[in-house]
């Protein structure tokens, strides 16, 4: 998308912001500072709302919670006291049960809130477990995995669903594979969403999907031309399964400048790639067989404009940038198979999207404070913008060309004129925020995407009211 269309875009939401609804108001207490401010989508177009407020004088935290349903009806608990700033690392919900996952690092205590929608009640007694650290998360929408490797090779991994106790269950990981587990403690692993539409994918070389209750993780070696896929399940007594695929075998890609992988169900895809062509790579999980090599750049000429799939591979060749790769099913049954790309040193794989608006609300304060402190001390001289803008860290390439196509989900061949419509809705988050983040009057604001209408908090600079508004999504 040109930066004139991408301009007008913006422009159009900017307007049709000002017609939102306001279905909730709430003014804070005189003496509750209000801190941050939490949105959560909980399905079936409903949402949850947290206000987060400080006395100061009590030294302690209140949490105000809004239930929004689909219908715009607002349902209002009770606040609740938190002797800790809360600092939420995930949400899901199960019938009418919507529960907060917290993680307070100063203890190392994760705590559970539960809140009933069908009768208003908090249930008391938040369910709690003292954890050494938390690598990864995994926010399903009836479940939340927190998982870790530790510096003894064990794999820890909590399940929290429903009303269950809180049990942390440790496994061991085999002697054979401690060199592969010591690369993603030292390096860091991704988590893959897949219950929602992901838009941009991972450019790490170690990630891990989950599906259902089996955890693969997937390590990508472009050096040697090959990927490991290590699975096990969540339970305490399962193994660990090993697997080896080599995607650079019999290739024809002459020097790969480009290598990235994506698991969707039990296929593993590749993508490899230099200046001139581009390579997928197809393989079953379940055998460890290669199903299927294409040579993309060949038949997309026939649907895409030469220049930019020229443009593309000239770019993901460049060392500072890497391309990435996500599927989606499409609403005939097939594969959406989107290609982007990403500048190495400033993306981050950001599907908790809701996490990182919540961080960066909570730590803008903070820059802001460090903002004024450095124009005061450098006087003339103003402080560099990009070490303030916190959309730098997950910011991909300007303007770059992204490839997409449809796959036959049982023969893999590419269908030029099958839809590229996905059963989960494809919604630009970023585009649909950014009239609001020029908005002075609105602070703390934070948002919950449904289908189709956003659902949004902020305060109001002015009259220092908590509003809710719903605006139907373009």
């Amino acid at each position: 998308m040109n930066k004139i269309a991408n301009s007008l875009i913006i422009t159009l939401l900017s307007i049709t912001s000002l017609f939102a609804n306001d279905i909730f108001s709430y003014t804070p207490p005189e003496n509750l500072r209000v801190a941050g401010t939490y949105s959560s989508e909980m399905g079936n177009g409903n949402s949850f709302h947290l206000v987060i407020m400080r006395n100061k004088k009590e030294d302690n935290f209140k949490i105000k919670p809004i239930f929004i349903k689909s219908d715009g009806t607002a349902l209002e608990f009770e606040i609740v006291t938190l002797n800790h700033e809360p600092s939420i690392i995930s949400h899901h919900s199960e019938n009418e049960m919507m529960s907060f996952v917290d993680f307070n690092k100063n203890t190392n205590l994760v705590s559970v809130y539960d809140f009933n929608t069908a009768n208003l009640t908090y249930h008391s007694g938040p369910r709690k477990i003292e954890v050494k650290k938390i690598q990864t998360i995994f926010r399903l929408d009836n479940k939340t995995v927190l998982l870790n490797v530790g510096d003894t090779m064990e794999l820890s991994s909590i399940v929290i669903k429903g009303n269950e106790p809180l049990i942390e269950i440790k496994k061991m990981i085999p002697a054979e594979y401690h060199k592969e587990f010591k690369k993603i403690r030292q390096n860091g692993l991704d988590a893959i969403n897949q219950t929602e539409y992901t838009l941009k994918g991972s450019i790490n070389k170690n990630k891990i999907f989950l599906n259902l209750d089996e955890l693969s993780f997937v390590m990508d070696d472009e050096k040697k031309g090959t990927t490991k896929i290590f699975s096990t399940l969540l339970d305490k007594d399962s193994d660990f399964e090993e697997l080896n695929f080599e995607p650079f075998k019999n290739t024809a890609v002459e020097k790969v400048k480009n290598y990235n992988t994506y698991l969707h169900e039990n296929q593993l895809f590749s993508v490899i790639s230099d200046k001139k062509m581009m390579e997928l790579t197809a393989f079953d999980v379940s055998s460890g067989e290669e199903i299927k090599k294409l040579n993309i750049e060949a038949f997309l000429k026939t649907t895409i404009d030469q220049d930019e799939i020229e443009d593309y591979l000239k770019s993901t060749s460049k060392s500072k940038i890497k391309g990435t790769i996500t599927i989606n099913n499409s609403i005939d049954g097939n594969l959406v198979l989107r290609l982007d790309q990403a500048y190495k040193t400033k993306y981050r794989y950001n599907y908790n999207w809701w996490w990182h608006q919540h961080w960066m609300m909570h730590n803008n304060m903070m820059m802001m404070q460090q903002r004024q402190q450095q124009q005061i001390m450098q006087q003339m001289h103003g402080p560099n913008p990009e070490a303030y803008d916190f959309d730098y860290l997950f910011s991909t390439k300007k303007d770059a060309e992204v490839l997409k196509f449809v796959l036959d989900k049982n023969t893999l061949e590419i269908l030029p004129n099958a839809s590229k419509k996905t059963t989960l809705k494809e919604i630009d988050r970023t585009t649909q925020l950014e009239p609001y983040k020029k908005d002075n009057d609105k602070r703390m604001l934070s948002a919950a995407f449904t289908k189709n209408n956003l659902h949004y908090i902020y305060q109001d600079r002015k009259t220092k009211e908590i509003r809710i508004q719903v605006k139907l999504l373009h």
